[in-house]
């Protein structure tokens, strides 16, 4: 079931105000200015910036973390606005995530997508969430 903020954000920016609060989406992210999100439930953590097209919504988190390889992050949760029963559509290609990672990002930025070990899975939802990195990893391909 997706998480109460995800469905605040979308249901207040695309049922209760129209198609981005007024505006016409393409294809294309557009950040909105947070003065036009919704007010969001009290529980959860909320999102740094978010931008929405007709067809995906993406949220920015500073997250943190305790242990000897962590402190704090940066996470791009991205997920469809259209739903399927009570969760969110799946299916985003990578080709879509990179645009999106583009186009809310920048096209110099490098994000890593996690796959956690079966015990340690959590898949309630389908949100893809990208991981912001300082800089190019040393494993990265060369290509």
């Amino acid at each position: 079931m997706p998480d109460d903020i995800t469905l605040a954000i979308r249901d207040y920016l695309i049922r209760q105000k129209g198609i981005g609060h007024g505006r016409v989406l393409g294809a294309h992210m557009q950040e909105i200015p947070q003065s036009e999100w919704p007010i969001m439930p009290e529980r959860g953590k909320l999102p740094r910036r978010i931008w929405l097209s007709r067809d995906y919504l993406a949220q920015l988190y500073a997250d943190k973390c305790d242990g000897a390889f962590c402190g704090s992050y940066l996470r791009l949760s991205v997920n469809k606005t259209k739903r399927n029963g009570s969760d969110w559509r799946d299916g985003i290609t990578w080709d879509e995530l990179q645009r999106i990672k583009n186009e809310c990002l920048g096209p110099e930025v490098w994000c890593a997508e996690a796959y956690p070990a079966d015990s340690e899975l959590v898949n309630v939802a389908s949100i893809r969430r990208l991981y912001v990195l300082d800089k190019k990893p040393e494993w990265a391909l060369l290509t």
